[in-house]
């Protein structure tokens, strides 16, 4: 989890990971921010050694710094699951009991994801329209858009932990993460069940700034060269970030 400008939010998203009913778990928290009080979440984590704060010197950006909680795994040789929340998000007290159980249900199965649901409508903001449990990436997500919609995600960074989210943008595009964390696990067994709850999209936030086409089209020829240099191949892969890059010029 990274978090910026949310003191207050934070606190309710570490709330939730500690309400969980599955308890065998670890928490990365960057604190990308140097002018916030963050001090009650230092002590509200302190006595707890399953959370690690770490904080950076000065704001890099959301991507920068999840790439800095995976460098930090990776450094330490971690062997497990990974769940991404952010930090004005809760996790559902199911969430890691949900996942944990889909791993021993689905031994074949690497990568898991859940559904993000608004806390007040209880209406979620993952949308499946394959009516298929097994969610090819590239395809349905990417192309198709048959599966779309914030999630929760659940990934064994044993076979990925080489993947990290785009360097050449600060913000959002996570896509590219999950594409390539697709070159190894193209599929993702979707479960039916809350994993994480939203108030909402926050206006001005990164969510709402992405979703003004002007930083999209920014972005599309840096991605078009990570694509190129992480060697993602994929055909369905390739032919969405030509796609965004032919809307990029001409809309």
């Amino acid at each position: 989890m990274t978090t910026y400008q949310r003191p207050q939010d934070v606190l309710r998203a570490v709330a939730s990971i500690k309400a969980q009913r599955h308890t065998n778990w670890r928490t990365l928290i960057v604190i990308d921010d140097i002018e916030s009080d963050y001090e009650e979440l230092r002590r509200e984590v302190s006595a707890d050694s399953r959370f690690t704060l770490l904080q950076n010197e000065q704001n890099v950006g959301k991507n920068a710094s999840v790439n800095k909680a995976i460098a930090t795994l990776r450094n330490e040789n971690f062997r497990g699951h990974i769940v991404f929340l952010d930090d004005d998000d809760w996790l559902a007290p199911e969430c890691l009991s949900d996942f944990a159980t889909a791993i021993l249900q689905y031994p074949d199965n690497h990568w898991f994801v859940s559904q993000r649901t608004h806390h007040e409508t209880k209406l979620p903001y993952t949308v499946n329209k394959t009516t298929r449990d097994l969610i090819h990436y590239a395809s349905d997500c990417l192309i198709e858009r048959r599966f779309g919609g914030d999630a929760t995600h659940c990934i064994d960074f044993t076979l990925t932990s080489a993947a990290e989210f785009p360097c050449s943008v600060k913000n959002a595009e996570e896509w590219l993460y999950f594409a390539t964390v697709a070159t190894t696990i193209p599929s993702f067994r979707y479960l039916p069940t809350t994993g994480t709850y939203s108030a909402g999209y926050a206006p001005g936030g990164l969510t709402d700034e992405y979703h003004k086409n002007t930083e999209q089209k920014q972005n599309a020829p840096k991605l078009a060269r990570e694509v190129w240099e992480r060697k993602i191949f994929d055909p369905y892969i390739l032919l969405y970030i030509s796609l965004r890059l032919v809307r990029s010029i001409f809309s």
